[in-house]
């Protein structure tokens, strides 16, 4: 910090006074076009770190931000580091998320599908019960990815360029989410809760299979949706991901 503020203070190109001196002998207006002029750059240009914008002046005879601006470009890298570790976390959430589903959809429920309609409506019922009951880290990773995920949308409407194509690449990931879990909320959940109040034991084979055609169709066809959704949630916080850190 300190040699950067001695950068700021000493530093005279191309005939620029450091701005420690710009109040002092150059007019009010010039000020004000100066400190115009940096606004313009930081709009302009993402600098994540204070050495990136030393080298951009450097690179392109700019002159010193004023001390104004120079507060709003820490502010802008304070907020794009934030956005870079919701979005590293949104990522990594809803990753987890589409593969825990695209388990199910392509091991679990084809796997059980063999079984017998007692034994595949009990075996889903254990299952279940597993997840609504002893697995707080399942819940953590699905509330959380949705968090994590509206989250970063909010700070990308901030963060990212919004001529550019990475917020509306954000927008469409968050919607396509929010699809998966409303058919989650819509019909998976109702169905397991079903399953869960029905008492196995005292039914008989016809009530048992037509229990299960039911539960089975409307289920998994719900879980495919999702994952699907899930799944182009989670390649596109990917792809916005490489595409943030290659502009560090």
């Amino acid at each position: 910090l300190f040699g950067f503020w001695n950068f700021l203070v000493v530093r005279d190109r191309q005939g620029q006074l450091p701005i420690s001196h710009r109040s002092h002998s150059q007019p009010h207006h010039h000020l004000a076009t100066t400190k115009k002029q940096d606004k313009m750059v930081l709009g302009k240009h993402k600098f994540h770190n204070t050495n990136n914008l030393i080298s951009y002046q450097k690179s392109s005879n700019q002159a010193p931000l004023s001390n104004q601006n120079l507060n709003t470009f820490h502010a802008m890298s304070n907020l794009s580091k934030v956005f870079e570790i919701s979005l590293l976390v949104a990522t990594y959430t809803t990753a987890t998320v589409f593969g825990m589903m695209l388990i199910f959809a392509i091991v679990v429920m084809l796997g059980i599908a063999n079984l017998s309609d007692a034994n595949f409506l009990g075996a889903f019922k254990a299952i279940d019960t597993v997840i609504q009951t002893s697995q707080p880290v399942f819940f953590l990773f699905w509330v959380g990815s949705v968090l994590a995920q509206l989250v970063t949308m909010g700070l990308g409407f901030a963060e990212l360029d919004k001529k550019g194509f990475k917020l509306p690449l954000l927008v469409i990931g968050t919607l396509l989410y929010i699809l998966g879990q409303f058919a989650t909320a819509r019909y998976n959940i109702p169905l397991n809760n079903r399953l869960q109040d029905l008492d196995l034991d005292d039914m008989d084979s016809f009530s048992l299979n037509t229990e299960r055609v039911y539960f089975e169709a409307n289920w998994n066809r719900a879980n495919v949706f999702r994952t699907w959704m899930f799944g182009f949630t989670a390649a596109l916080n990917a792809v916005l991901l490489l595409l943030t850190n290659s502009t560090l």
